[in-house]
């Protein structure tokens, strides 16, 4: 069965480290040919945005969810990955 893998990110962030995160979590997705949703933060009503941040416990962009699960900011993911953990959490 096919995980629903979201990365939530912002459009209007003038940051180049949240961009240049985002962009690294694309490719690191892409690269593992695994199927996500981008979901741009700018574009939500605060509430959702506020039950987003909630659930993650952080405010740090880009999230990356798993089956409505946070799953950890760029850098917890690139551990993961690091540590050959990221594949199963996809369900690659």
């Amino acid at each position: 069965m096919t995980k629903k893998v979201q990365i939530y990110y912002s459009s209007a962030t003038s940051t180049l480290k949240v961009k240049k995160e985002f962009q690294s979590m694309q490719f690191l997705l892409q690269k593992k040919k695994a199927q996500f949703e981008e979901v741009d933060m700018a574009q939500m009503g605060k509430e959702d945005r506020d039950r987003i941040y909630e659930t993650a416990k952080t405010r740090t962009l880009p999230l990356l969810f798993v089956d409505d699960q946070f799953v950890g900011d760029y850098e917890t993911v690139e551990g993961l990955e690091e540590e050959e953990k990221l594949n199963p959490v996809l369900g690659l």
